[in-house]
């Protein structure tokens, strides 16, 4: 790992960039499961709302009864407005022009989205769950399996930003939908890489941003140390700045 890290720092220092294309197989496939999940999701919804009406109508239930249906009908709503959120974002994905991501040791930019220049970033924090998702067993791995076939994510990134407000008038198409500007004018992104790419190339993006941010002196939390995300977003939005480990 340690010499991958040096071959990245190499390769930026050098003045190149390294920019990643999207993997439209990925995002359609992912596309296509995800509109099979909201037709099943919405039709058992249907169903069984149909049911929970039927007994209120005949009263054929006990209390017990309804409200186990009617939490059933609530999971099922939530877990179709969820479907939906995510069909919007693999839509901007699948919409963004290549390349997907770019990658200097001066800028960071998105599809969509202006350069970013890692002087406004305050702090990187990276997830990558492939290992978790792999060691889960039963049902617990099959919805897992099941989440990330519908749009969900195992690798992302999340960063806060300076001037967010500006970024954002100057964004447009691709990934511009994840760029979140806030009060002043502080905000964030969050981007969602193996929606896009393969988890190789997710990885090595990850790796190629950690090292830019380093060089820039930007903090940069991996996955194991960023599960307090909204403590940490929180911090970002104060305009305070994750300090370089």
């Amino acid at each position: 790992m340690a010499d991958a890290v040096e071959q990245w720092r190499d390769y930026l220092t050098s003045g190149r960039s390294f920019a990643v294309s999207a993997d439209r197989s990925i995002t359609e496939a992912k596309l296509r499961a995800n509109r099979t999940g909201i037709i099943f999701a919405a039709a058992l919804a249907a169903l069984v709302l149909a049911g929970f009406i039927l007994l209120l109508v005949t009263d054929a239930g006990r209390l017990v009864t309804y409200l186990l249906v009617g939490l059933f009908v609530i999971s099922l709503l939530v877990v179709l407005l969820r479907l939906v959120g995510v069909r919007k974002r693999l839509r901007a994905c699948a919409s963004a022009a290549d390349p997907l991501v770019i990658v200097t040791a001066e800028s960071l930019t998105f599809s969509g989205v202006p350069p970013i220049l890692w002087r406004d970033v305050l702090g990187v924090a990276a997830s990558d769950l492939v290992d978790d998702y792999a060691a889960a067993v039963g049902v617990n791995r099959w919805l897992k399996r099941a989440a990330v076939r519908t749009g969900g994510a195992m690798i992302g990134l999340t960063m806060g930003l300076e001037r967010a407000k500006a970024y954002k008038a100057g964004a447009t198409g691709g990934l511009a939908h994840d760029l979140v500007a806030v009060t002043d004018g502080n905000g964030g992104i969050s981007v969602f890489l193996d929606n896009a790419m393969s988890i190789d190339q997710a990885r090595q993006v990850v790796t190629a941003i950690k090292v830019a941010a380093w060089l820039n002196g930007v903090g940069f939390l991996a996955a194991n140390q960023a599960k307090d995300g909204a403590e940490i977003a929180a911090k970002w939005l104060k305009g305070e700045r994750t300090p370089r480990a």
